[in-house]
Formats: C-alpha cells, sequence, structure tokens
C-alpha cells in the first residue's frame, strides 16, 4: 500500500560546506523513497552531485499529510535562512516551488518570484567533455542567414503587421482549435514505447500485453547526435532524451 506522505529533507556535503533544502509532495511522495528512488528536482544538484560525489548529510526535517502545508513550510524555512543569498546552498532563491494561496476565491497557486541565480554557473559544475556540448556558437554565415531571413520576413511595419494577423488567424480559426483539442484528448493518458524497431502510443495500463516492449519513443542514432551537437540543452546518447533537469519542486 503506497503510503502519500509529503515531506521537506535536507541534503549536504558537509566537508564542501554545500547544502540543499527542498521540499517532495508529488502523488509518489513518502520519505522512505529519498536517495532511493528520489534525488531531488533540483538541476544544480544533479550536476553538483555528478562531479562531487554522493551527499553524506541525506536527513527528512519534517513530514506531513497535506502538500500545501509542506510547501507552506519550505517556504518559511528558505526564507529563514535566506537561501537565495547563502553561497552555501544550491538552492537559487527562497521560493523555489508553487507557493499556495490560502483565501477565498483566490486560486490554487501563484508563481514564485524571478529566480536569483546567485552566480551559480551550470558549466561550472560539468567536467570538459560535457562543457564542451553545453551551447554551440553561430558561424558568421549563419548570423548572416538568420539576419537577412528576419528582415525578408519582420522588415517593415507592414510585414510585421501581417505576420501578427496571420497568426491571430491560426489562433482563431476554430476547425484547427478542434482538431487540436481532438488530438490533445485522444493521446491521454498514453505513453510511448518501442520495440527496438518501431514506436507505438499505448495507454499505460496496456502496457502488461506488450511482452518485449520498452517504454520511450525510439530516435534514430544520426538524428540523436544531430541534437547533441545542435541544441544548447545536453541529451542522452542513448535514448536522445533531454538530461532531466526538472524546474520545480516535486
Amino acid at each position: 500500500m503506497n503510503i502519500y506522505q509529503p515531506y521537506t529533507y535536507l541534503i549536504g556535503w558537509s566537508d564542501l560546506n554545500t547544502w540543499y533544502y527542498g521540499v517532495r509532495y508529488s502523488k509518489y511522495a513518502k520519505p522512505s523513497d529519498l536517495w532511493v528512488t528520489y534525488f531531488t528536482s533540483s538541476k544544480y544538484v544533479k550536476l553538483f552531485r555528478k562531479k562531487h560525489g554522493e551527499p553524506n548529510v541525506i536527513q527528512i526535517r519534517k513530514i506531513f499529510d497535506d502538500k500545501h502545508k509542506a510547501i507552506l513550510w519550505e517556504q518559511k524555512v528558505l526564507k529563514r535562512i535566506d537561501v537565495q543569498h547563502d553561497k552555501r546552498f544550491l538552492n537559487v532563491k527562497n521560493d523555489t516551488t508553487k507557493t499556495p494561496i490560502i483565501g477565498p476565491n483566490s486560486g490554487s497557486f501563484k508563481k514564485g518570484h524571478k529566480t536569483w541565480n546567485k552566480n551559480l554557473d551550470i558549466k561550472s559544475l560539468l567536467d570538459e567533455e560535457a562543457r564542451k556540448k553545453f551551447g554551440r556558437k553561430f558561424t558568421d554565415e549563419e548570423k548572416h542567414n538568420l539576419s537577412v531571413k528576419n528582415k525578408k520576413i519582420f522588415g517593415t511595419i507592414e510585414r510585421r503587421e501581417q505576420a501578427r494577423q496571420k497568426t491571430l488567424d491560426q489562433f482563431n480559426d476554430s476547425v484547427k482549435k478542434e482538431y487540436h483539442k481532438s488530438k490533445c484528448v485522444s493521446h491521454k493518458d498514453k505513453i510511448w514505447i518501442n520495440d527496438g524497431l518501431k514506436n507505438k502510443r499505448i495507454k499505460e495500463k496496456d502496457l502488461i500485453n506488450f511482452s518485449g516492449w520498452m517504454r520511450g519513443r525510439l530516435i534514430p542514432k544520426e538524428k540523436i547526435e544531430l541534437m547533441i551537437n545542435n541544441r544548447v540543452t545536453l541529451r542522452d546518447k542513448t535514448t536522445g532524451r533531454f538530461l532531466k533537469h526538472d524546474k520545480k519542486g516535486d
């Protein structure tokens, strides 16, 4: 039986005096998962862990019966420490998750404050080989071609207005809206699977009927190499997927 228990936690590298305070509140949350199947949602923690190894401090700080209480407690602790100005912490701001609004007719959540990056440079956490793939500079020829293309499309007020109107017409097209809606609904609760040669999209509950198939969408090797070389975000060499950098508290 899966017991839902949101919680806050602290991990740290005591010899480096580097810490991270977070909250886990997804529907799968339970304290026994910390650093077993759940390793925080912070990209800075993941990169720091890759460079310096596993933390020697892993603590459950507080357990809750409600995710809103857990989130509010995390906010309280982060603000009390003022982590966004404390270079000992890998947290980049005092509001790292969605903050619940408690009050009538207030909606469910409000967005946190603008990120304070504390000069935490992701590149500094990467090894030399990985750093080479972190971003790509455009050649002078590519820059020129982009400039010519943009000037051709948006070079005058009339052209900019035409492009704007075209976008508005597409957005307000009821037929396209209904088509998009039907496509979204048809793939709801579906996952990609592959057998090493081809892809298929099925409902997760039907996965048991596909013996020998694996989760995930198969991407050709040459396309993976192209994505790795041309995209800023790092990708897994085997699957072509983005290296998972969850944005917000989970």
